[in-house]
This record gives structure tokens, C-alpha cells and sequence, in this order.
């Protein structure tokens, strides 16, 4: 601060003196420390030193300091990203090389020091944070300046003066500006080894303390290990080698119940024993939990990193994440092919996003409103099914689809080889990368779905102008249908009647945009609810892109290719695409294939692929670990980490198995449209869902058993449905339909609304015939009990420029969105 401003006058000071003197590196360009060394640059009244830092093809990392540092101070900042090895290279390297370049002394700034929490004695091990500090040392920094060592022990490893910070003063005055019931808190050290930590700021703060035993980091971190078993050569029967040590159960001393619990530790890694922490106290009674922590190491290649990775990003990417999470590669064969099929009422599918972008977490929700574990079980158990027959055998079959369509495979050897390409994919890791590529793939796809439009636009008015003599003007099976541009059609007979394009989609719609994990995941990661509402305007606005450039090339390839694309004698059929009900999905591959120059056609197909096989990928992972987490640890709750991997994989092999059988059965349903399937597979098993999500929201009677039972009775009824519509498959042209008659009558939307509405009914009955929820269910999870107070502490929005910004787009898009409705009704 004293050499922020400088006093008057021609002659320098000390203080110029020791500015000319000073430098400052950034040791990376990550956008965290650019950050805190722009603004500690910006603070002393320098400007940042100028440096390359960047990684070899080999991982190898190669530092360019770009000004003389002879004679001078070197402060190099450095924060530690997810890569934490590729951290404490750069740190080491530039220090070096300002040492080798005759800088006077090279200080190190780290906020956080990696391998802090190594700093004792492991059996058979080291005490690797000893080794740091001496590579530190050895590297030439003569100074290191750090936040709230881990141990205050660890000084004692370095040769050089260490200046260890503390947060706790900062930290005091956020809790008694932020929290302002906080002498009703107590203070909960996470684990024995925070319990200093914890007692100080109990002490400074005045209220009690608790400390939870049990964590599991403990006696990774203090060697406390069972010693093993010692082989003998006695008589006595030999026992296991090496038996792993029993986790005992999480416990808790002291008094919680009632009172906030602020968790203390100094370190956040991996959120899950933070969430287990805050579940168990909440058990006992606790009311709020809040962390208090000096740093934060995020994980990504963690389940706990993939959620806390992202909680700073901007309207754009999580925007265009949104909608490539929507618009795979499986649905653009899916919307092409029922645009083929019927025309442009598919696109009110995609029209009807734009009033439900949303951003709540449903299972989060609904174990607050509910308690208990049977919905979220049951939340579990739904994305399995789903993840079976609407992802995993959906992408398997449009990539196997693709594949027949461009070399000519047979279908399932096409399967088989998505199948072991994606493993490679996998092991190679592919997955690490599917969060980033998605979206670009998306893009490609949207570039080349625009040029396939233009290509086909002119080629279909080339041949429409050169046939249209010798047409005729009557209906014909191969050729489009009278309706195909109209969105709204006939409430019974229709193939999208109207009523269920408005009411029952909009049902499955809040389903998907309310609790879809990737959804749900991608809001979340936004700054604040502005850059949340911009992400979803934005997404908004690139769902008005299918119409033109998905459902219209699959129309246009209908037109082009009716004999095989709009194919209707079941030999036919089989011949071109290997179904008797229809070949409608391959509209698009066959529209790449044929109109798309060489380069940009290689590049599309490559594309496609990829995209679903990173698909499949996070797909596999997420049901592995939603089955071995949320179920199987539920039973096994000492499951060995060997048990856990082991059950994932296996979960991993049944899914794929069953998802390939499931193939035949995926090919011939709802006339071989594969999204048409998608849709109706949904209304059969999501309506229950959002019945309770909206109660459980706008009536406060609604309790558990309630809406646990509504969601059972909604899961049969549709379950029911489900088979009755698999055992009777729509039958070929010309032949007589022997399903019953409420299974033609009922449309699939149609039924979505009647089983939401029988849901809702199943949970008001039992929620009145039971006792009512308690006020802690109600209190602020439920529209009418919501309190000024409660909202006022949100920090929502980020300035009201931008805030109404998002309002006025809001509103233009539906105004679009009404008049697309009414244009093409």
C-alpha cells in the first residue's frame, strides 16, 4: 500500500527506488493467476513482467523471461491449478532462470503450498512436503510468502524466511457480516486435526465447538495405518495378507442440534466428505451448514472437481454447452429422420425450450422438501432406465447407423465397432476431454447441417424444376404428407396433435430442463443467475437453428431419395436400411453422403462419430457411478474403493448388453422414428416426476409419502404402457392393426398428460390421508413460504444493465416464439 502512492515531486524517492526495482511474473496463464497478478500489479502501481510460459509436445514446460532482471526484486505469482506437478514446475523453472539471469532475490508467492498435507512420517513412505521445500530452496527463491500452511511445522522445511498469512481475520468478519443469527452457530472442526483451528475461531467468535470423528483423510495423513499381518511359519492357520483397516462410522462430540454449523478446515479437495459432513450433521439435528476454509484445490478429474470445477463461467460457453448438450449428433439423425417422416411439426419439440430453461437441481430440491432416501433412490433408479433407453441405445444405434449408411456395414457389426472404438476412446482418455470437444463438435455439425441445407435447397429446386411436368398433383406414400407444414394438427388423429404438443410436451419439457444432470450441472456453473438467464437466452436462441438446418435437410432428403428414404414396402425397407417399418432415420447420412464435397463430407462423418462416442463415453461413466454411489454404497456402505471400481465396470458391461438387445426392439418401435422413440419412452416414464416437482413447489401439504407413492403409481401405469406399446408395434402399410384399442386411441403426449394429472391425484390424496410436513420441509422450499428475507441474501444478479438485458431478450423470444406458432400452425 505505501508504494501505491507516491509522494509529490520531481526527485525520486525510496519508494521510486524500490519500484524500479521490483518485478513481477505471472508463472502461468491460467486465468486465476492472471487475475490475482493483474490485481496485485494494479495495486502496487507496476505493470506485470513480461513472460512465455508454455509445455512442450512432451510435457516438458519452457519459460521465456522477456526483460532484464539484473539487479532486481522478483516476485513470481503462482496459483496451483488442477495440475498441481505442472504448477510446481513452472514456479521452479522461472525461478531458476531469474536466479541464472542475475536477479537480486526471487520471492514466491503461492496462496496455497501443494503437498502441505504430506508433511508427516507415512509407513514406507516420505515426507514429501520436506522434498518441496528443499526443490523450492535449490531452485533459487530466497523468499516465499503463503496462506494458512496446512501445518505451521512445515516453516521449519525451508531455508529461506517463509511468511505464513492467515485468513482468519477475514474470514472472523465474513462470518459476523454474513451470517447474522452467528451466535446461535457452532463451530464443527471437520476433523481431530482441525480441531485447533477450530477452537480459535470458536474462541474469537464466542460460541461452542463440535468436532467430527471418523473422516477417513486421517489416518491417510498421520500414518495411523493398521500395521499388517505378519506371515509365520507356525502351526496357527495363515490369514489374509495385508487386511485393509475397517472405516468406522462418521461420529460426532458435541452439541449441534438446532444450530448453525460452520465446518472449519483450511483446505477444500474433494467436496464428498464436506457433503457427508453436512448430511450427518443435518441428522443430528443442525440446522444451515457453511464452510469455512482458506483454500481451494479443485479437482477436476474427480466426481467432486466435476461439479466445482466451473463455478465461474460465463453466459456464452454455458449457452452453447446447453444447447450441444441437447443437440447431439444421436438427435440430429433422430429430428432429420421424423422431419422426413412428417414434416415440420417436430420442431415444436425444440420451439417449447424456450418458456422452460430453468435453473434448479431436483434431486437437491426434493431431498430438502421430502427428506428421506426412497425418492432419491427412486431418482437413481429412473436414470438408469432412462440412460438404457433413451442415451446408451439411441447414440449406440444412430452411430451404428451412420456407419451402414457410409461404408455399407451390416448394422450390428457396425454396433460392435462403436462399441470397441469407444472403449479405446475411454482408455485413452477421451473422457477428459468431452466437456470441452462437445461443444465444438456441436459446431461443426451446425456448419456443415447449414451447408447440407443450401446444397440440398438447390438441388431439390433443381430437380423440382426439371420433374414438375411430369409429376402428379395426388398423394402418394413416398412423397411428403398434405400436413407436413403444419405445426398443429389434428387432436386426435394427428401424428403430433395439437394438445399434446402444448400441454404434454411441456410436461416433458420441465422434466428434462429440470432435472437432467448435464443440465442441471452446466447452469449451475455460472457466475450469478445473470450469466445463468444469458446461457439460457442464448441456448434459446440457437434452438430456433434445427428447424432450418436439421428438420428441413431431412425433408429435403425425402424429396431427393423418396425410394429409399421414404421407403414403404417392407422388402424395400430391409434392403436399404435393415427395417421393415421404415427408413426415415437415414434422411441425414444420406443427405451427408450424397450432396457434401469430399473434405467436408470425411470431416462431418469424423465428427458425428466422435461426438457420439464421447457421448457414449459420458454416458457409460455417469450410470457406473450413479449406480455404485447413490445404490450400491447405500448397501455397502464399507465397500472397499477395489469393490466400488469393480461394480462400476460391471454396471458399465450389463448396461451395453442390454442396450445392444434392446437395439431390434429400439429399430421397429413408433414406425422406426428414432425420435419419435426418444419422446415417447419419456411421456411413459417423466410426467410422474414433474406432477411432484410442481406440487411439492406450490402446495405445502404435500409430503413424502405422497409424492413417494404418486411417483410409483405414475411409474407402473407408464411402465405398463411402455410394454403394451413395444408388444404391439405399429403394423406395415396395408396390414390390420390387432392392438388395443386404448393404446391407438391414446396419443403418447396424450398420455403423458393423463398419467401426470393421476400422479398429482395419487400424491394429494395420500399427502391429506397422512400427517402434514414439518415446518423445516416447508420453510423457504415452497413458492408461498418463500420469505423476502431469504431472497434478499441471494447475491442474483451482477449489475441491472445486465439484468434487464436478459428480460428484454426474454421477452423478444417469445414473441418469437408466438409468432413461429402462429405462422406454421
Amino acid at each position: 500500500q505505501g508504494l501505491a502512492t507516491p509522494p509529490e515531486g520531481g526527485a525520486k524517492t525510496n519508494v521510486d527506488k524500490l519500484k524500479d526495482r521490483l518485478v513481477l511474473f505471472s508463472a502461468n496463464s491460467s486465468p486465476s493467476c492472471m487475475e490475482l497478478a493483474n490485481r496485485i500489479a494494479e495495486r502496487l502501481g507496476v505493470e506485470l513482467g513480461k513472460t512465455e510460459v508454455y509445455q512442450d509436445s512432451n510435457g516438458e514446460t519452457r519459460i521465456q523471461i522477456q526483460e532484464s532482471v539484473r539487479g532486481k526484486d522478483v516476485y513470481i505469482i503462482q496459483t496451483i491449478s488442477p495440475d498441481v506437478n505442472r504448477c510446481l514446475m513452472e514456479l521452479c523453472v522461472m525461478a531458476y532462470g531469474c536466479v541464472t539471469a542475475c536477479a537480486r532475490s526471487v520471492c514466491g508467492v503461492l496462496p496455497y503450498l501443494p503437498y502441505s498435507k504430506q508433511c508427516k512420517m507415512r509407513k514406507r513412505g516420505s515426507i514429501v512436503c520436506k522434498l518441496i521445500a528443499s526443490l523450492m530452496c535449490r531452485a533459487g527463491l530466497t523468499h516465499l510468502i503463503t496462506v494458512d500452511l496446512h501445518q505451521k511445522e512445515i516453516q521449519g522445511f525451508f531455508n529461506i524466511p517463509v511468511d505464513n498469512l492467515r485468513a482468519s481475520p477475514f474470514l472472523l468478519q465474513y462470518i459476523q457480516e454474513e451470517i447474522p443469527d452467528y451466535h446461535n452457530a457452532v463451530i464443527v472442526a471437520k476433523s481431530p486435526s482441525s480441531a485447533k483451528r477450530a477452537q480459535s475461531l470458536a474462541e474469537r467468535l464466542r460460541v461452542s465447538i463440535a468436532v467430527i470423528h471418523g473422516d477417513a483423510e486421517t489416518d491417510l495423513l498421520d500414518g495411523r495405518h493398521s500395521p499388517p499381518t505378519v506371515r509365520t511359519t507356525g502351526g496357527l492357520p495363515e490369514l489374509p495378507f495385508c487386511i485393509p483397516k475397517e472405516k468406522h462410522p462418521i461420529t460426532v462430540v458435541g452439541d449441534v442440534a438446532g444450530r448453525i454449523a460452520i465446518i472449519v478446515d483450511d483446505i477444500i479437495d474433494d467436496a464428498v466428505g464436506f457433503v457427508a459432513a453436512a448430511e450427518m450433521l443435518r441428522e443430528r439435528g443442525g440446522g444451515e451448514s457453511a464452510i469455512s476454509q482458506s483454500s481451494c484445490r479443485v479437482s477436476r478429474n474427480t466426481l467432486s472437481g466435476y461439479f466445482l470445477a466451473g463455478r465461474d463461467m460465463a453466459w456464452w460457453p454455458i449457452g452453447a454447452s446447453l444447447f450441444a448438450s441437447s443437440e447431439g449428433s444421436g438427435l440430429f439423425i433422430g429430428l432429420a429422420g421424423t422431419g422426413a417422416a412428417g414434416g415440420i411439426a417436430v420442431a415444436g419439440f425444440e420451439w417449447n425450450t424456450v418458456c422452460l430453461f430453468q435453473i434448479v437441481t431436483m434431486p437437491e430440491y426434493l431431498g430438502r422438501r421430502f427428506g428421506g432416501e426412497r425418492i432419491r433412490t427412486y431418482l437413481s433408479v429412473l436414470s438408469l432406465m432412462l440412460s438404457v433407453f433413451t442415451k446408451i441405445s439411441t447414440d449406440l444405434y444412430s452411430g451404428a447407423l451412420f456407419v451402414q449408411v457410409c461404408l455399407g456395414w451390416n448394422l450390428y457389426l457396425s454396433t460392435v465397432l462403436m462399441l470397441v472404438v469407444t472403449a479405446l476412446y475411454t482408455i485413452a482418455g477421451g473422457l477428459a476431454a468431452v466437456i470441452y470437444t462437445d461443444t465444438l463438435q456441436t459446431f461443426v455439425m451446425i456448419i456443415g447441417a447449414i451447408i447440407l441445407t443450401i446444397t440440398g435447397t438447390h438441388t431439390h429446386t433443381h430437380t423440382h424444376t426439371h420433374t414438375h411436368t411430369h409429376t402428379h398433383t395426388h398423394y402418394h406414400p413416398q412423397h411428403h404428407r398434405e400436413d407436413a407444414m403444419h405445426l398443429f394438427r389434428h387432436p386426435v388423429t394427428g401424428d403430433l396433435p395439437w394438445p399434446g404438443m402444448t400441454l404434454g410436451l411441456t410436461i416433458l419439457a420441465t422434466w428434462y430442463w429440470c432435472t437432467d444432470q448435464v443440465i442441471v450441472q452446466r447452469s449451475l456453473s455460472a457466475k450469478n443467475l445473470s450469466h445463468a438467464k444469458g446461457a439460457s437466452i442464448l441456448a434459446s436462441y440457437l434452438k430456433m437453428l434445427p428447424f432450418i438446418f436439421i428438420i428441413l435437410p431431412g425433408m429435403i432428403s425425402r424429396a431427393l431419395y423418396p425410394d429409399s428414404v421414404g421407403c414403404v414396402d417392407p422388402e424395400e425397407c430391409v434392403r436399404v436400411c435393415g427395417a421393415e417399418v421404415g427408413c426415415s432415420n437415414i434422411a441425414f447420412p444420406k443427405l451427408v453422403i450424397e450432396l457434401m464435397p469430399s473434405g467436408l463430407r470425411g470431416l462431418m462423418i469424423a465428427v458425428m462419430m466422435a461426438a457420439l462416442m464421447s457421448s457414449l463415453t459420458s454416458i457409460f461413466n455417469s450410470s457406473s457411478t450413479l449406480f455404485t454411489m447413490d445404490i450400491w454404497k447405500k448397501y455397502r456402505a464399507y465397500a472397499s474403493e477395489r469393490e466400488l471400481l469393480l461394480v462400476g465396470r460391471i454396471v458399465t458391461v450389463i448396461l451395453v448388453v442390454i442396450s445392444v438387445v434392446w437395439i431390434p426392439i429400439l429399430q421397429s418401435a413408433n414406425s422406426g422414428q428414432l425420435y419419435v422413440y426418444i419422446q415417447s419412452v419419456t411421456s411413459y416414464l417423466a410426467p410422474p416426476v414433474t406432477a411432484v416437482f410442481s406440487l411439492a413447489i406450490f402446495w405445502t401439504r404435500t409430503n413424502e409419502q405422497g409424492a413417494f407413492w404418486g411417483l410409483m403409481v405414475g411409474l407402473v401405469v407408464g411402465v405398463c404402457r411402455m410394454v403394451l406399446e413395444f408388444a404391439f408395434p405399429p403394423p406395415r402399410c396395408g396390414i390390420q392393426d390387432d392392438a388395443p384399442s386404448v393404446l391407438r386411441s391414446v396419443h403418447y403426449l396424450h398420455f403423458a398428460i393423463i398419467l401426470c394429472f393421476l400422479s398429482a391425484a395419487v400424491v394429494m390424496v395420500i399427502s391429506l390421508l397422512t400427517p402434514p410436513p414439518t415446518e423445516e420441509q416447508v420453510r423457504n422450499l415452497t413458492w408461498w413460504t418463500l420469505t423476502q428475507e431469504e431472497e434478499g441474501e441471494i447475491p442474483l444478479q451482477k449489475s441491472v444493465f445486465w439484468s434487464r438485458f436478459c428480460c428484454v431478450n426474454a421477452i423478444l423470444l417469445i414473441c418469437v416464439n408466438i409468432f413461429l406458432y402462429a405462422y406454421f400452425a
